[in-house]
């Protein structure tokens, strides 16, 4: 998760002693200007990580979840912890029950056969596909794999949002803090002037 905050801003006690309605409204958007800067970014940030398409990382799995208001100068931008259907990185013919399919996770990177694993109809989406494996011996330490009741059967995840988040978010700090001054800057002159 990522928290951007007006306690992140120089000068704002100063301003809100002085000016407090221009300089608190400057302030909510500055903050929400820049969660949603930060989240184009990110999101970007994480395409070019893994090669999924981009509608995989739809606003359910990673998106803004809090707003900056008046009274809470703060916004947040989450990640889901469900890692993505390994599906989404499959290079070859998704078709029923196709074995030894071809995995790509790397944008550019080398496509893998997986030659243990094999395409299974999901009940609950016709007409798409999760890759599976079948474990004998189970995968009961993996996070990575979702075991089908009854069966030996497991879905193969890839990376949750939240991992490729992490993975991206600190490189993007310092433009974050630059970019909230900027905008709380540019907005505060903008309403400053009626």
């Amino acid at each position: 998760m990522i928290v951007v905050s007006s306690t992140g801003i120089r000068g704002l006690e100063d301003a809100i002693r002085r000016q407090p309605e221009i300089a608190r409204k400057a302030a909510q958007f500055a903050v929400n200007d820049t969660i949603e800067w930060s989240r184009v970014r990110i999101k970007a940030g994480i395409l070019q990580q893994v090669a999924v398409p981009a509608d995989s990382i739809t606003p359910a799995r990673f998106g803004i979840t809090r707003r900056a208001k008046p009274n809470a100068l703060e916004a947040a931008l989450s990640a889901s912890n469900q890692g993505l259907g390994l599906i989404r990185f499959v290079t070859s013919p998704r078709v029923a029950r196709a074995k030894s399919p071809t995995v790509r996770i790397k944008p550019g990177g080398a496509a893998v056969k997986m030659e243990r694993a094999f395409l299974i109809p999901t009940p609950k989406a016709p007409g798409s596909f999760a890759l599976a494996v079948r474990a004998p011996g189970g995968l009961a330490k993996s996070r990575a794999a979702r075991r089908i009741p009854g069966t030996n059967v497991y879905i193969l995840s890839g990376p949750s949002p939240n991992q490729l988040l992490a993975n991206i978010a600190p490189s993007l700090l310092p433009a974050i803090q630059t970019r909230l001054q900027q905008e709380y800057a540019r907005q505060f002159e903008r309403l400053s002037r009626g």
